[in-house]
């Protein structure tokens, strides 16, 4: 009589056939045990029915591989295969197999060709769907409909090895034949995974755990030390054995026939492990290559299987089906799905790429689909395997696609693939498509799934947003077909009748064991029976970020001459999208198919876009990030606008080899074709570079006196063109610029007898701080001394500078900001940026990049205040400290208005002291500060932006922020100091903390060409 246990054992393994697998919700390492609840029941159950057969297997295989490769001496009365097709098997070697039916080993060829186009492989843009049916659990009609209706043309389900060979030799298709069948009487075609390895092929071996690291030790069973007190009913026949270690301590593994050995990262009771005999020849010559008379080995149970398989299910095969798409395995690179090497699924993928393409060349392969965050060299240790097989290249790596998987957030739809692109890439394989046969995100707040928030999971919104950005993004990295896990929720992560899990389209039916409901569609049903009407069959055209707040993807369908186009808000905060338009108007659909025309104004349609909600992605910190961004909406458009086109700006004169960049693009179908031409002087345009990327970069060789205008000419997908008859960028070559210039250091004090250098050429201060010097055209580094004070500024014939040096150590770090915020503090409701600066590779502060109300500061017309800040802590220098900014005022108030640029220096427990509050806009100018009453102090040095509304915004740009001591000189002033304070600065607070109320701080200031260098002829 079987236990309580074993009839549950059962029960699961009836019920839970989408389950048991892959039903990957929670990526965490914590619950990683949950995902193979329902499969380790199996495992039990398994283990404890076959016992008899597990410990006949040992025998029997003892028996059995004791000749090699050579084909199995089995007695006379052996079980029957269950599917013979030929009884006849010619003689191979000295010792003929003793096999009554071998009709697994033999290739069957045919000339049936399929009544339904099942043999079509899908394209990148098309998708499919995990476990419509099972071969575990077939579905009625009515399921497989719901599925098909959504437009997809495949499922993905598993034909699990364990199953079908429950008994060596003996293989039972029932389930799988009325699932494939079912399927294919909806012309849904299958993508058959074949995985599993059955307890048979592994029994003959006794695996532990090692007591350090990852490895493990594999003994051969009878041969390794049994621990005394063993009791193997107890154990269910599965001794814990003890440990063998090798004279150096290190753990060891015995081999023996059919097995190679290996070293790797998993237990070997994590997850089934290489099957045994794996590493014996395909064939029963003796070797991996096919033949057109050759046989399968049958010492080889793998190959075996694989061929078995694909005999039966082909096209023309023995049950009438028409299965030609056949991936291997699932998430070998997680230790629950396998717990062999990468090495060892290299020779798995192998196996069965060569069984499968010897019994029905047009089949089509893809390696199992990867988790990717367990093991992350995993992949690149097993396409190296498969790239060092000697037989690799003639069988074109052992396989036709990739397989990934993605759960969860949206952009590892986009990280994961690239990374599978960059392996295949670097190897070779460009040409090899990524399929994503799985992706998915659990619900919460939703039947079964639990209360929001919950971790990697999602409202039902938000599972249709994920299903939209996840196409977006890994369309956008060139992976696809894309599979969504699952069509209905099943029974998730655990076998119970209130699962958790729910990963469906839809809930379950009335009559699943787990979480039964009435077949309920959800939100994500619709979206993704939307995206493949509208996304199957569009190509990428293009992508961006606008203003670092909405993503944009753009798709072009070439069958309707149509844009179809994704977007969505990338923070918690309701955005516009501007749209580029391309027609005269388009429809805008949302995730439940609602539908509106919208029209576009000046060119541009805007579309509100709603804040993203999904904050259950943990940080590793306590917190939680943004896993899915805000709910996409699609626009679709005519395509009826010519492409565009710009060239970096060149500078008035370049040296007689400059570069020239360009950028052609179209809004709409994408840019196909790009050329770009030249005219010297004043004659006919010519072309320059044809067939070019739209976006790139080339030198061009010109003379000296001569002047150069450049075009670009471009055509898109639709065949509109745009001409080169007009120019977008020109300079004229010279040789030499004539620069004059003077050093000033940050008390506003002549920099006498310090080395400029711009470029290779230098220059010495005299006695007031001027220079003149002589430099080639071009771009050129400026220092001062050992200073880099400027990167890559433009130089033309003639040039005048005033440069800012420090003569001391700068105690601000990161002054100029070129390594971003690094040792500045952000604050404030406001955001800051880091923009760079034109004319040179530098960078500079941006306060107030964006306005954000900031509650209970005060403001006006209807707002609240807002504020950007940034400091930092600093520790004034003992001897005549000096603070010197370059800064940029822009804003749109009027000159009675209350916005103001603000330098704040605040001593621990001391009013703050304003040492600068400017309300009017201004060029660049620079700022100098006596710090005197600070020396040897730590203070907070701030630099904020306050603004009142959004309406009349205000900001600034702030660089070179210098502070240090200035050693006196014997010399007057360069006159920066005795200059009148410029009329549109106001004056500071009058109050206690103002500069002249604590010892008349100068605040001196003049007109800037850039951060860190002073045009002299502005001021």
């Amino acid at each position: 009589m079987q236990s309580t246990k074993t009839k549950r054992a059962l029960i699961e393994l009836l019920l839970g056939r989408r389950v048991s697998a892959w039903a990957l919700n929670d990526r965490r390492k914590a619950n990683r045990e949950g995902r193979l609840f329902a499969y380790r029941c199996t495992l039990q159950a398994a283990r404890r029915l076959t016992v008899a057969v597990a410990v006949a297997g040992v025998f029997l295989f003892l028996l059995l591989y004791q000749g090699g490769a050579d084909s199995p001496a089995f007695a006379s009365d052996m079980r029957q295969a269950i599917e013979a097709e030929r009884t006849d098997l010619p003689e191979a070697s000295a010792r003929r197999s003793r096999f009554p039916n071998n009709r697994t080993l033999m290739r069957v060829s045919t000339n049936q060709t399929a009544t339904v186009p099942f043999t079509e492989t899908l394209d990148i843009s098309e998708f499919g769907l995990a476990f419509v049916n099972s071969a575990e659990t077939n579905s009625e009609a009515g399921r497989i409909q719901r599925g098909v209706d959504t437009g997809v043309r495949m499922d993905r389900f598993p034909v699990y090895w364990e199953q079908v060979e429950k008994r060596i030799g003996e293989f039972t298709w029932t389930g799988q034949d009325a699932a494939i069948k079912a399927n294919e009487a909806k012309s849904l075609n299958t993508l058959a995974i074949l995985l599993g390895t059955p307890r048979q092929y592994r029994a003959g071996v006794r695996f532990v755990s090692a007591p350090l690291g990852g490895s493990f030790t594999e003994l051969p069973a009878g041969m390794a030390p049994r621990s005394a007190d063993c009791d193997t009913q107890e154990a269910g026949g599965e001794c814990d054995l003890l440990e063998a270690t090798d004279a150096s301590g290190k753990q060891v593994r015995a081999t023996h026939d059919g097995l190679k050995e290996q070293s790797g990262t998993c237990q070997r009771h994590e997850g089934p492990p290489a099957p045994f005999g794996l590493w014996n020849p395909i064939f029963s010559d003796g070797t991996d290559v096919p033949s057109n008379d050759g046989r399968l080995n049958p010492t080889n149970p793998w190959a075996r299987f694989v061929g078995a398989a694909v005999n039966r299910y082909k096209p023309g095969g023995s049950a009438g089906t028409n299965i030609r798409h056949w991936e291997i395995w699932n998430e070998p690179d997680l230790c629950h799905f396998w717990s062999g090497t990468p090495q060892e699924f290299a020779r798995l993928q192998k196996v069965a790429y060569i069984v499968i393409k010897w019994i029905d060349p047009d089949a089509f392969v893809v390696f199992g689909g990867l988790a990717h965050f367990e093991n992350g060299q995993w992949l690149d240790s097993m396409l190296d395997a498969l790239d060092a097989d000697a037989l690799s290249e003639q069988n074109d790596g052992f396989f036709d696609a990739a397989g990934s998987h993605h759960y969860s957030l949206s952009y590892v739809g986009y990280q994961y693939t690239r990374k599978v692109r960059s392996a295949l890439d670097k190897r070779g394989w460009a040409d090899k498509p990524i399929w994503i046969t799985e992706s998915g995100v659990p619900v919460c707040n939703d039947y079964p799934g639990p209360t929001c928030p919950s971790p990697w999971r999602a409202t039902a919104k938000e599972q249709a947003s994920y299903v939209w950005q996840n196409i977006a993004y890994t369309r956008l990295a060139g992976g696809g077909p894309i599979f969504h896990f699952m069509l209905h929720d099943d029974c998730g992560n655990v076998v119970a009748v209130d699962s958790p899990d729910g990963f469906g389209l839809a809930k379950n039916e009335s009559s699943s064991f787990c979480s039964p409901s009435n077949a309920e569609t959800r939100l994500a049903y619709t979206a993704f029976k939307l995206a493949n009407q509208h996304l199957t069959g569009t190509e990428v055209a293009w992508a961006d970020i606008e203003r670092f707040r909405v993503r944009r993807i753009a798709f072009y369908h070439p069958e309707t001459g149509e844009r179809r186009l994704l977007t969505w808000s990338l923070n918690a905060q309701a955005q516009t999208a501007e749209i580029p338009a391309t027609g005269t108007n388009g429809r805008l659909i949302r995730l439940d198919g609602t539908t509106t025309v919208v029209t576009p104004t000046s060119g541009i349609i805007e579309i509100g876009l709603n804040g993203a909600t999904n904050a259950n992605w943990p940080d590793g910190q306590g917190g939680y990030g943004m896993g899915i961004y805000g709910e996409p909406v699609l626009l679709i458009e005519t395509d009826t606008i010519s492409p565009t086109a710009s060239i970096l700006d060149l500078p008035a004169y370049s040296p007689q080899t400059f570069d020239v960049t360009w950028h052609a693009r179209d809004w709409g179908s994408g840019v196909i074709s790009t050329s770009v031409y030249v005219k010297v002087d004043d004659g006919d345009w010519e072309l320059w570079k044809e067939g070019v990327e739209a976006y790139g970069k080339a030198s061009y060789s010109g003379a000296a006196g001569k002047s150069y205008a450049f075009s670009v000419a471009a055509e898109d997908a639709l065949g509109y063109r745009l001409e080169a008859d007009s120019s977008l960028a020109s300079t004229t070559v010279a040789e030499n610029s004539s620069v004059t210039g003077r050093v000033i250091n940050p008390a506003n004090e002549a920099a006498v007898g310090v080395q400029v250098s711009i470029g290779t050429t230098t220059a010495t201060t005299d006695a007031s701080g001027r220079f003149t010097m002589t430099v080639p055209i071009g771009s050129w580094n400026i220092s001062v001394g050992s200073q880099l004070l400027m990167r890559r500024r433009v130089f033309g014939t003639s040039e005048s500078l005033a440069l800012l040096y420090s003569p001391g150590t700068n105690a601000v770090t990161n002054g100029d900001f070129e390594s971003a915020f690094s040792s500045w503090t952000q604050s404030g409701s406001s955001t800051s940026a880091i923009e760079a600066q034109t004319g040179a590779s530098d960078h500079a502060l941006r306060l107030a990049s964006e306005f954000v109300p900031n509650d209970g500061v005060p403001g006006t017309e209807g707002s609240d205040g807002g504020n950007s800040t940034v400091s930092q802590r600093v520790t004034v220098p003992t001897v005549r400290p000096f603070l010197a900014i370059a800064y940029k005022v822009e804003t749109a108030e009027p000159s009675t208005g209350t916005d103001s640029f603000e330098v704040i220096a605040v001593e621990d427990g001391q009013p703050a002291n304003y040492l600068l509050v400017q309300r009017l806009g201004s060029g660049w100018q620079y700022r100098s500060f006596d710090m005197s009453q600070y020396a040897g102090k730590e203070i907070n040095l701030i630099f904020n932006v306050y603004e009142t509304s959004p309406n009349r915004r205000t900001t600034a740009l702030v660089d070179v922020v210098t502070l240090s001591n200035v050693p006196a000189q014997s010399l007057t002033s360069s006159g920066p100091s005795s200059r009148p304070r410029p009329a549109e600065v106001p004056l500071p607070p009058s109050s206690s903390t103002s500069p002249s109320a604590q010892g008349g701080n100068k605040s001196s200031g003049y007109r800037v060409f850039l951060p860190i260098v002073l045009n002299v002829g502005e001021q």
